[in-house]
């Protein structure tokens, strides 16, 4: 998932599944984050983002 997706609505996400050799498309979706949450996943994980934060 790229780093711009997290900045907007992730309530419909479509995506494919590959079954014996036919493409199905799936609706994904994502709940509801706070900021913090989604700096976070944009961090990568909640490690980076605390090293990040300290770095500052």
């Amino acid at each position: 998932m790229k780093q711009k997706a997290l900045d907007e609505d992730m309530k419909e996400i479509k995506a494919y599944v590959i079954r014996q050799g036919k493409a199905e498309e799936i609706s994904l979706y994502v709940a509801d984050m706070t900021p913090d949450e989604r700096k976070i996943v944009k961090a990568g994980c909640l490690i980076n983002y605390n090293r990040a934060r300290k770095n500052q």
